[in-house]
């Protein structure tokens, strides 16, 4: 039982490396790169039209950005590791939503 689990777990970090490496592949990077990985200030578009404008650091969102999703809503502030961290999010009909250190603010 315990095997399977595991093998069940690796077959799905395999499946998720394997996804993230062809939207990789496809992606377009313009930007600052440090010992082969995005570092420094650049823009990031996926093939499915998701955008990233800002910092980067060790390949990761890392900084203050601009994520826009391919819908057009967006996520504008501080990114850490990858995350959104101190940002504010935008939906389509212009309402925003607060992000503190990694959370959703729940203003109710």
């Amino acid at each position: 039982m315990e095997e399977e689990k595991r093998e069940m777990e690796e077959r799905g970090r395999r499946e998720r490396w394997q996804r993230r490496r062809r939207i990789e592949t496809d992606s377009i990077y313009v930007g600052e790169v440090k010992d082969g990985e995005r570092h420094g200030k650049g823009t990031l578009t996926l093939p499915d039209g998701e955008k990233y404008e800002g910092e980067f650091r060790d390949g990761k969102y890392n900084g203050i950005g601009t994520l826009t999703l391919a819908d057009g809503e967006k996520y504008e502030g501080e990114f850490r590791e990858g995350r959104q961290w101190n940002v504010t999010f935008t939906d389509l009909d212009g309402s925003k939503t607060e992000w503190k250190e990694g959370y959703e603010i729940d203003d109710e």
